[in-house]
């Protein structure tokens, strides 16, 4: 089987942005995940980054995939309690940016 890439939103500061990753699953939640390399302007990778899917927030980033997928596993864990009403927060900053910049797309 070939590997299936997914494209996803992710929050970049006050910009959202669209990228190309693979769709993870992370221990302890049943939320769906998604990683992606950091590219820099001549296309080398020099990062890996774990993304929420439905808010868009970073939950880990690290050097190599397996170093961003061990920060995403420890937020997760350091978060637990919170984590449903910390993504709920995320989701709606993210639906937020979207209106604001449809708006300003829109003038």
């Amino acid at each position: 089987m070939t590997d299936v890439k997914i494209f996803y939103e992710v929050v970049d500061g006050d910009e959202v942005e669209t990228v190309r990753g693979d769709s993870i699953r992370l221990p302890y939640t049943d939320a769906s995940f998604g990683m992606h390399a950091d590219c820099d302007t001549w296309g080398r990778t020099v990062g890996w980054t774990v993304t929420h899917l439905l808010s868009g927030a970073p939950v880990g980033t690290g050097r190599t995939r397996d170093a961003a997928f061990a920060a995403a596993v420890a937020y997760v864990e350091q978060n637990k309690p919170h984590l449903s009403s910390m993504f709920a927060n995320a989701a709606q900053a993210r639906v937020l940016l979207e209106h604001l910049r449809r708006k300003a797309e829109a003038r």
